[in-house]
């Protein structure tokens, strides 16, 4: 199992440029991946590990605990401090679950077509990169709903159910993943399989 986790925290290829034979084919000019494996691996370290982690009130940036001191100039996040410390979280690398999303990791239904300069959007409106938040922030969606009303409307992140709160009208944001404990962690996981099962029994056969 380990080194299917340092396979996917490594410098590699992307899931997009592994699968831009498909996506061409489906005539997808842009492509963003929907769930970025660093990104779901570093909120299992926060849920498993809290101990380990820390963060200002209310923010959003996540810092390593190292010998009980917080490391403000290091993010967690970050692919060459993860590479370094996985064999630190191995109930969460042995985590059933994130074996699954794994296995799912490199197909097509983790990739979405979006509009030309999405990917920069995260950045310029400081908007955090998780499918769930960023195609619902009220500074993204708008972008979103024009694009795939006109375009590959079928296989749109907005046919497919969130993960918190769902038809409930409550708002939510980032801290509801921050403060996920172990038993959420592994629905919001699930929840994750699921969307991309989904949207792959979607596509013809031949483009999986």
């Amino acid at each position: 199992m380990n080194e299917m986790i340092i396979k996917r925290l490594s410098p590699s290829k992307s899931v997009e440029d592994l699968l831009i034979k498909k996506t061409s084919d489906l005539n997808w000019k842009y492509v963003d991946v929907l769930f970025s494996f660093k990104g779901i691996y570093t909120l299992g370290i926060k849920a498993f590990y809290p101990n380990k982690v820390s963060t200002v009130p209310n923010g959003t940036v996540l810092y390593p605990i190292e010998n009980e001191v917080e490391n403000r100039r290091q993010r967690l996040y970050s692919g060459a401090y993860l590479l370094n410390h996985f064999e630190e979280y191995q109930e969460l690398n042995t985590l059933k679950e994130l074996h699954e999303f794994i296995q799912v990791y490199e197909t097509l239904g983790n990739l979405i077509p979006v509009w030309p300069g999405a990917n920069s959007h995260r950045g310029v409106f400081g908007v955090y990169d998780l499918a769930d938040l960023y195609f619902y922030d009220s500074k993204i969606e708008e972008f979103g709903r024009s694009f795939y009303n006109n375009f590959f409307t079928e296989t749109s992140v907005y046919n497919f159910t969130r993960f918190c709160q769902q038809g409930s009208g409550i708002p939510y944001d980032i801290q509801d993943y921050l403060s996920m404990d172990r038993e959420e962690y592994r629905r919001f996981l699930n929840h994750i399989v699921q969307v991309i099962q989904d949207r792959n029994n979607q596509f013809p056969s031949t483009n999986l």
